[in-house]
């Protein structure tokens, strides 16, 4: 037995055209509340050691966090969700999106993929490449490890900066507005 759709393409064709965004932002709301957010984030004045609180032995999400909100890098434990910049000597030089900092920077220096450790990655294969000439195919993991863990201990040396942003329109936008200002070189909005 088939179902018939109870609707019809008119009705598909309003929904698309009158469905109110799930944000209570504007974008005009948003253009307008951005400079404030950014004169109040400077993430050179914001900005803390990423060893002290993620490359001390034994220091795992849990570990990170407590001594995050201990030093009141963090507001509480409960502020982690927002947007965090990588910093090499006073340069930005690359902003992430997360649900969970702790979690999302420990994947970065840790993670075992392209898909967690993105930034570590990403550095490789640009650099991969120019010292090639090539490409770089479908990475095996041993070959990922040795490319790819000398830039994992050079990241950890660096700083990291945070903004608690809750709603996921306005960080989404945010990550790239801040992106864009501050031209972070390893950002990529690239479509996949």
């Amino acid at each position: 037995m088939s179902l018939k759709c109870p609707y019809n393409s008119e009705e598909i064709i309003s929904f698309l055209k009158h469905r109110k965004p799930e944000s209570g932002y504007s974008v005009r709301n948003m253009e307008n509340q951005f400079p404030k957010e950014l004169k109040q984030f400077d993430p050179l004045k914001e900005k803390f050691s990423i060893m002290k609180y993620f490359g001390q032995e034994g220091c795992g999400k849990v570990g990170s966090l407590r001594l995050l909100a201990d030093d009141h890098v963090l507001k509480n434990e409960k502020t982690i969700r927002g947007l965090y910049v990588f910093i090499h000597d006073n340069h930005p030089f690359y902003a992430g999106i997360t649900r969970n900092m702790p979690s999302r920077i420990q994947q970065h220096l840790k993670g075992h993929n392209a898909v967690t450790a993105t930034l570590a990655y990403r550095i490789a294969r640009e650099l991969y490449q120019k010292h090639t000439g090539e490409k770089p195919t479908k990475w095996e993991r041993d070959e990922f490890t040795s490319y790819v863990n000398p830039i994992k201990d050079v990241l950890m040396n660096q700083e990291l900066a945070f903004i608690p942003i809750e709603d996921d329109t306005e960080l989404a936008l945010y990550e790239i507005y801040f992106a864009t200002k501050f031209n972070t070189m390893h950002n990529d909005f690239r479509t996949h």
